[in-house]
């Protein structure tokens, strides 16, 4: 009896431990999810839902090894686990075992025959082994058999990525994002083509219909305004600019002003954020009136500041306005609260080095950029600054290691390598020259988006745009 009560225990605990991971996953916490499939394991190692959940979670988190473990243990158990088998593949495209990858989509193809998760294994594992035509073939006769879907469409995508071939990027991304509206991934990836490619019109209609349907999201419209700061000058149409401010959401209307004032269209700018009940908004306003050099537009700042002593825009409105009347010590301390406070913007490292510049700190503006470029590695204004402020000082080989840092983290992007060749210019060094204008070039066909410094790398099956 007493070893009864105990198994029924021993189940119930699994029991409640695999609702725990389902719910988990569901919400989106893959971490939590696979440790409670580890538990489960500890209780019972031959489980077979948790073996199939460390698998794919595993590989999700970057617990490679563990996940090959449960690989093959899994398979030991029950060599047909589709869901386990494509773990395996993926295993096996990462460490570039092309062969392995597609002999493993094959197994899933023998007892599925029509199972998508074994035709991309193969397809992949082709493609990357070199041979590019027949894995495309594959893909386009087996999505004319069984129908395109999501897997098959994502395969043929980053195939197409690689090659580059952007007709094909463009029609699978259509497939994709009619099938998944609302992946801010998809509209972003879709747009950089465009603008990359050449197509300036048609990401701006993406960019427009990003503001509308994310526009609650300022992840999402910060990714947009990385989009904007890369290609787009002008992303906006008269007419755009005014459906924005007369219904866009508070983010998206915030987000495209400030674009707008960082290139100096203050008009465009004002327009957006005019008569918006939001303090932000405000904010901005009196930023722009500083800008303009309009009377009391610092006064206004204080007076929203004694509200909302938080405000980002009308702290770096202050900031401004001190700096402005020549009052670079007060810049100073209104900035230092912008550069550690609002991480969202790059806005306070820059009127903070301008600040210490006027007060002849010479130690503060470097100790500002490093800390910025810290907090926004891949950001151009700040390296750009950075580096020239690195050259008026007679630091050639700083100048040269700022950049090269930007490189290592924003390969992607054509601006980065523009930027590199400048800097090598300025100091003589035609090999540097040389090697950023190769690079640049290189960039203007890279059809990826940079990750972030730490963001884990996409799966080489499925690409960027299932991360």
């Amino acid at each position: 009896m007493a070893v009864a009560r105990a198994l029924g225990h021993r189940d119930d605990q699994v029991q409640i431990l695999q609702l725990d991971a389902f719910i988990k996953f569901q919400m989106g916490d893959l971490i939590a999810s696979y440790e409670a499939y580890r538990i489960i394991l500890a209780i019972d190692p031959n489980h077979l839902g948790a073996l199939v959940g460390v698998s794919q979670l595993g590989l999700s988190t970057g617990n490679f090894r563990e996940s090959r473990a449960a690989i093959e243990t899994a398979l030991a158990i029950d060599p047909r686990q589709a869901d386990v088998l494509l773990a395996k593949g993926i295993h096996a495209l990462i460490r570039k075992e092309y062969d392995v990858a597609v002999e493993t989509g094959e197994q899933i193809n023998e007892f599925l025959p029509d199972d998508p998760r074994g035709i991309i294994l193969r397809a992949r594992g082709s493609f990357l082994r070199g041979e590019e035509e027949d894995a495309m073939n594959l893909l386009y006769a087996e999505a004319e058999r069984i129908g395109n879907n999501r897997l098959i469409a994502t395969a043929l995508l980053e195939n197409a990525r690689t090659q580059p071939d952007v007709k094909i990027m463009l029609e699978q991304l259509s497939f994709l994002r009619s099938n998944s509206p609302e992946s801010i991934d998809l509209a972003i990836d879709e747009a950089n083509i465009l603008y990359k490619s050449g197509q300036t019109d048609k990401a701006r209609e993406i960019g427009a219909e990003i503001l509308t349907r994310f526009g609650e999201d300022q992840d999402a419209i910060g990714r947009l305004l990385e989009l904007w700061r890369e290609y787009d000058a002008a992303p906006l149409s008269d007419q755009e600019r005014g459906r924005l401010a007369n219904s866009g959401a508070v983010d998206a209307r915030l987000i495209a002003a400030r674009y707008y004032f960082e290139i100096g269209e203050l008009d465009s700018a004002e327009q957006i954020v005019e008569g918006m009940d939001d303090a932000r908004g405000r904010g901005m306003l009196a930023r722009i009136g500083v800008r303009r050099d309009r009377l009391n537009a610092g006064d206004a700042a204080e007076a929203i500041l004694e509200e909302d002593e938080g405000n980002c825009n009308a702290l770096s409105a202050l900031a401004e306005a001190r700096l402005a009347t020549g009052k670079a010590n007060d810049a100073v301390r209104a900035a230092q609260v912008v550069a550690t406070d609002c991480l969202d913007r790059t806005d306070g490292f820059h009127i903070l080095a301008r600040a210490y510049r006027a007060a002849g700190r010479t130690s503060g503006i470097e100790r500002v950029y490093r800390e910025g470029i810290d907090t926004h590695p891949q950001d151009l204004g700040l390296t750009t600054q950075f580096a020239r402020w690195l050259l008026e000082q007679g630091r050639d080989a700083g100048a040269l290691s700022a950049v090269r840092r930007l490189t290592k983290v924003a390969p992607a992007r054509a601006t980065t390598w523009e930027l590199y060749a400048e800097i090598c210019e300025a100091v003589g060094n035609t090999a540097c020259v040389a090697e950023a204008k190769s690079a640049q070039a290189v960039a203007e066909n890279n059809f990826a988006i940079d990750l972030l410094p730490g963001q884990r790398p996409a799966n080489p099956l499925t690409g960027q745009s299932w991360r």
